[in-house]
């Protein structure tokens, strides 16, 4: 067995009261060893319960108590399909497991764990259709260890070590044999302290197989923090080596991060950061290369006696990157990017319903020889009181508006919007049993305008929108019934006259049919009607004023969809403990209604019932499916004209599983 299994077998055998190098407990006043009493350790009473002392300074070697368990599996699962087709599958899986975890001398001095697995499985498959019958069949089996260590764990400098490794081997009838190893190992050193924090740690792992050869990664973490008052200072770093052996390719970066907060208190704060990382890959012939180097900054401040909030912040950024390949068109290629950024912002709430808020952004780019300045800013009001009763209605409405101005690489502008939304709903309580009916209707108006030339030619810059409802629901007990129409209507009324229309009908319900038993379903059906007129554009060359005009072509579509669920589940099905039925029945269809579509309706339906029945660690299931779909296909008559057909196929399947699990892991 491989040697990087070792300490999870160590840990198996290893003794609970440890090391002739650590110093036995020192004696008390009254002879007997300090710890001992209620803190003495079970193994050790276990040895002077028999009479079994051991001189002082000596190794009394316990055997640590072993978790062991497993389960083996039996699955077999046979299907057929509508063209002749038929196969039949068999698995057979067996599962071991062992574990432990105990204490070298002290169980505050280290502790160590480990756990062993095997797992064997072995398959087999027939298939027949048509012309094609095959047989093939395969087994694998795989082998993990794992092994972890820790010394003084509740102390401020913890040590933890840990080693994990897997071989599988997986052979088939219709390729060859195939090995896996997986290695991983690493440590992790911390310092913990009232005022902050440090780690260190290191990772390696290795995976190897006939196939793609070994791979390699190796990883480096450290990271330390040091609070003050009001701040806290934060290092971090990480280093990455992946390599694979063979090819020469690798892949490294590192990435260095400090970090600073400062909060005086709940009302002011700043975060801010200092970033550097570098990445070198090889991959095949070609090379690359990229240096990041940023600064960030953030800061808020909220008003202890205003409703008024206020933030800025700025950032700088570099990237250089570069590339050398023998592909490489004029050889190797390098770029240097810079850009700076500052940003600022605020909102002020004028009453509890009038709210103002305003954005400005500054950035400055360097790209090559090329330079530019961008900048932006916007600004904006919103207006919404509470909702007010008209009779039995509820009225609620809002209005808002903003401008925003962009300026940068030669181009510019600015924008303004209005909008205005009304909503009325109103809720009737039938009767005491628990049912309601809710209505309720919306409109939307907006107007914006653009400065740039044409935008307001294409796109509706005054757009409708009307929306409308009714639902009925009923809640007795634990059932929920529930039925939703609404409809809705947005439309342009300038530039392409765009216009989106959709009704949709949902049903949903929920019956609790007995003491185990219940019953839930949905439907949703959907319709929606879409397009956009045709509109004369300017032409290509920007020009305006004359008679050189571009069309556009008008297009309309109409969709419809419709998908249901019905699922009933039993928990004592014909009043046997233990015995689980459950029955799905899923449909989706292009059409209004489910199984209703002609050729051109795409559609599917499956069904699945399933029983499964637990007999202590015994667990027995059966599952059978049966799948439906109907493709639309397209074609030619002789004649040339189009012909519309629609394959249907269908699949039938069952599922038997046996599993028996034993021990106690």
């Amino acid at each position: 067995m491989s040697p990087i299994l070792y300490m999870a077998l160590a840990a198996l055998f290893l003794p609970r009261t440890g090391f002739s190098a650590l110093p036995p407990p020192l004696p008390t006043a009254s002879g007997e060893p300090a710890g001992s009493g209620a803190s003495e350790s079970a193994a050790n009473k276990g040895s002077k319960a028999s009479g079994a002392g051991s001189p002082s300074g000596s190794i009394d070697w316990v055997m640590p108590r072993i978790r062991w368990g497993g389960n083996i599996s039996y699955d077999a699962r046979s299907s057929s399909g509508s063209e002749g087709q038929k196969s039949m599958q068999r698995d057979l899986m067996l599962t071991l497991r062992a574990a432990t975890d105990t204490f070298i001398w002290q169980p505050w001095f280290s502790r160590i764990s480990g756990n062993l697995n095997l797992t064997t499985s072995r398959n087999s498959a027939q298939s027949s259709g048509g012309d094609v019958n095959q047989e093939f069949g395969g087994k694998s089996v795989a082998l993990s260890g794992s092994g972890q260590l820790n010394i003084l764990p509740y102390s401020r400098f913890p040590f933890e070590a840990h080693v994990t490794r897997t071989n599988s081997t997986v052979t088939s009838d219709l390729s060859l044999p195939l090995d896996y190893t997986s290695q991983q190992m690493g440590f992790t050193q911390r310092f913990r302290r009232n005022n902050g924090d440090a780690m260190l740690s290191f990772e390696r792992a290795r995976q190897s197989s006939g196939s793609t050869g070994t791979d390699r990664q190796d990883v480096v973490q450290a990271a330390f923090s040091h609070n003050l008052k009001n701040q806290r200072i934060q290092l971090t770093g990480n280093a990455s080596d992946n390599r694979r052996d063979g090819t020469g390719d690798y892949a490294k970066q590192t990435n260095l991060t400090l970090q600073h907060s400062y909060s005086a208190d709940s009302t002011f704060s700043v975060d801010s950061m200092a970033n550097a990382t570098n990445t070198n890959n090889f991959l095949g012939q070609s090379q690359s290369e990229m240096h990041l180097n940023q600064l960030n900054s953030q800061g808020f401040w909220r008003s202890s006696d205003r409703p008024l909030l206020l933030n800025g912040g700025a950032r700088l950024l570099t990237v250089t990157s570069a590339f050398s390949g023998p592909d490489m068109v004029g050889g190797p290629q390098s770029s240097r990017v810079r850009t700076a950024n500052a940003n600022a912002g605020g909102s002020y709430d004028v009453t509890q319903y009038l709210h103002f808020n305003a954005t400005a952004n500054v950035g400055v780019t360097e790209n090559q020889d090329r330079h530019n300045t961008s900048s932006s800013e916007s600004a904006g009001l919103n207006y919404a009181p509470a909702s007010r009763a008209l009779g039995e209605f509820l009225y609620s409405w809002s209005v808002s508006g903003g401008i925003s101005n962009y300026s940068g690489d030669g181009l510019g502008g600015h924008r303004e919007n209005v909008q205005f939304n009304q909503g009325l709903s109103r809720n009737f309580n039938l009767d005491d049993s628990g049912a309601s009916i809710g209505i309720d209707a919306g409109q939307m108006v907006s107007v914006a305008r653009d400065s740039v030339a044409g935008v307001n030619d294409i796109a509706p810059t005054r757009m409708l929108t009307h929306n409308a409802g009714v639902s009925w629901s009923r809640t007795k007990d634990a059932n929920l019934t529930m039925v939703r129409l609404s409809a809705s209507d947005s439309r342009g009324l300038d530039g392409n006259q765009e216009y989106f229309q959709m009704l949709n009908l949902q049903l949903f319900s929920n019956v609790q049919s007995g003491s185990y038993s219940s019953w839930s379903g949905n439907l949703t059906m959907q319709a929606t009607r879409q397009g956009a007129s045709a509109v004369a554009l300017p032409s290509a060359t920007g020009e305006t004023g004359n008679s050189s005009l571009q069309s556009s072509t008008s297009h309309h579509s109409f969709t419809t969809t419709s998908s249901g669920a019905v699922s009933y589940q039993n928990s004592r099905f014909f009043g046997v403990r233990n015995l689980r039925f459950t029955s799905d029945l899923r449909l989706n269809s292009m059409a209004l209604l489910p199984v209703l579509g002609g050729p051109k309706d795409q559609e599917t339906a499956a069904w699945e019932n399933r029983f499964t029945y637990g007999l202590g660690r015994t667990q027995f299931s059966v599952t059978t499916l049966i799948a439906r779909s109907v493709v639309p296909i397209y074609g030619r008559n002789p004649d040339g004209t189009e012909q519309l057909t629609g394959s249907t196929r269908t699949n039938k399947a069952i599922m038997f599983s046996l599993m028996r699990s034993f021990g106690n892991y």
